[in-house]
């Protein structure tokens, strides 16, 4: 029986200190990132494990079959002292704190381990972290080299547009110049038209003076004529009414039969009118007529529309029982509160969108405002920029305009005097004209005054031939 205890206590003091070191304190594998976690004892079935799990599964021993009061029966049925069971005590307690020793150092192994491959990890992170700020770095200098380049085209660009201005500006004022001389040489031009046509309305008026004359003339002759021959004509009605009258002819038939004609016409008229009015009348209450029956027609169309709407309404018959009553009563409540629970559906996604949509335009917003402020900064550069330039093209243009002015003014004067001279050479010219047009102005009028004694002798001659004739006409009737 002592044998058996003595065994088992030391099973007991075996399985303890080998449960207590086989728990494994290899370090766990984990990723880059992951947090680091103590080693739990290993959940893999051994010899040990699976005893103690049987053990364990074991109800626990208490009272008198506990392995300390087994322990202390053994002592006192060995004869053995106190001594002895503090000394076994003390073994124990130097095993165990020697395990707990070799435990903190292995503990503080693995810490070390665990510093050393974190110390791994952070050069490897600081080596990836430095091989992105070179990528990096080259990205930011390849950029600023493009930028750098489209800068430079840019200033091209802008280079180029400025050589074009100012081969515009030069065109333009040569073009300015040519218009100038143009502008002069068309004034000039223009002055001797001016002059021209002065003396061709001064010819003209005489012309018309004349010709208003000769149509004076040839107006009272045409009078003439026309008198004498109203005189004709009065005189053969005259001739015809006395023949009329000495051969019996009646004027009452005459006029009676005139009176009747026109009434006739008269009437046919009337009645055409009245036949337009009538047909008038017809077409307006026709058209009246038609639009009756249109809105009765209209009116007719929605009555029937109504009564349909209305008997479909009370097609469905009303409840007869409160069985029936409460059934629909209580359909419509949970078709309302679908309708609800929809709604609400739809009032929370409206407020989703509507959060949505705001988030977008605020970004939106704030992209717009950086891209803005991006604009403007850009924009006052190149303003600076362009107004330096031309600042500059306005130094060199006011004194490229300052030289032209003064060759302008040399070339002017120069201009002036020649003009000063073709003025006077043209004066003496037109003063030459008009003594000769004052001379044959003076020979027409001398022309016109004969012709005018000449058309008045005629005049007087043919005044004197119808006297003449009007005498013959006399004497003969």
């Amino acid at each position: 029986m002592t044998k058996l205890l003595r065994e088992r206590d030391d099973q007991i003091r075996k399985r303890d200190a080998e449960n207590s070191a086989s728990a494994s304190r290899d370090p766990i594998e984990r990723r880059s990132g992951e947090p680091y976690q103590m080693p739990l004892p290993s959940s893999h079935p051994t010899n040990e494990t699976s005893s103690q799990s049987a053990e364990a599964s074991k109800p626990a021993q208490r009272g008198l079959s506990s392995p300390k009061f087994g322990q202390i029966w053994m002592a006192e049925t060995m004869n053995t002292s106190a001594e002895r069971y503090r000394q076994e005590l003390e073994a124990q307690n130097r095993a165990e704190s020697e395990r707990l020793k070799e435990a903190e150092k292995r503990n503080r192994e693995e810490r070390e381990r665990l510093h050393r491959e974190e110390e791994a990890r952070r050069r490897q992170d600081e080596e990836r972290r430095k091989a992105e700020f070179e990528a990096q770095k080259r990205k930011e200098e390849e950029r600023q080299r493009r930028i750098e380049e489209r800068i430079a085209a840019e200033q091209a660009e802008r280079e180029r547009k400025l050589e074009e201005q100012r081969r515009k500006r030069e065109e333009a004022e040569r073009k300015r110049r040519e218009e100038i001389e143009r502008q002069e040489e068309e004034r000039r031009r223009q002055e001797m038209e001016e002059m021209e046509r002065r003396e061709a309305e001064r010819q003209a008026l005489a012309e018309k003076r004349r010709q208003k004359m000769q149509d004076e003339i040839d107006r009272k002759e045409r009078e003439n004529r026309r008198e004498a021959e109203e005189q004709m004509k009065r005189y053969e009605e005259e001739r015809k009414r006395i023949y009329e009258a000495s051969m019996g002819f009646d004027r009452s038939a005459y006029n009676e039969s005139t009176s009747r004609l026109e009434s006739k016409l008269s009437a046919e008229k009337k009645a055409m009118l009245e036949d337009q009015r009538k047909r008038e009348a017809a077409v307006k209450k026709a058209r009246q007529q038609a639009m009756e029956r249109l809105n009765q027609e209209k009116l007719q169309r929605k009555m029937e529309q109504d009564t349909y709407r209305r008997l479909a309404e009370l097609r469905r018959p009303a409840p007869k029982t409160k069985e029936e009553r409460d059934e629909r009563i209580g359909k419509a409540k949970e078709t309302i509160g679908d309708g609800k629970k929809r709604l609400e559906a739809l009032m929370r996604m409206k407020e989703e969108v509507k959060r949505l949509i705001e988030e977008k335009k605020r970004k939106e917003e704030e992209e717009r405002k950086k891209r803005e402020e991006e604009e403007r900064k850009r924009r006052e550069e190149e303003e600076r920029r362009r107004r330096e330039e031309e600042e500059r093209l306005r130094e060199k243009r006011r004194a490229e305009e300052e030289e032209l002015r003064k060759q302008r003014a040399i070339e002017e004067e120069r201009k002036r005097k020649e003009a000063e001279a073709r003025r006077a050479e043209f004066e003496k010219e037109k003063e030459e004209r008009r003594k000769m047009k004052q001379a044959k102005a003076k020979a027409m009028e001398e022309r016109l005054e004969k012709d005018e004694l000449r058309l008045l002798d005629c005049r007087e001659k043919l005044l004197a031939l119808r006297k003449l004739m009007n005498e013959v006409k006399r004497s003969q009737g």
